[in-house]
């Protein structure tokens, strides 16, 4: 039985981290860039 709560409690870390993860950076608007990739406006202005 320990060993499956601790493996409970493991995956529901995990799941929390996830979900609590900031995506704010893939919010809004995503255009395709001339290099093939996905123009995502960042600190440094790069093509992602």
């Amino acid at each position: 039985m320990a060993v499956r709560r601790q493996a409970l409690r493991l995956a529901a870390r995990a799941m929390e981290q996830k979900l609590n993860a900031d995506t704010s950076r893939d919010a809004g608007p995503k255009l395709a860039g001339s290099c093939g990739g996905i123009l995502v406006r960042d600190d440094e202005g790069c093509c992602n």
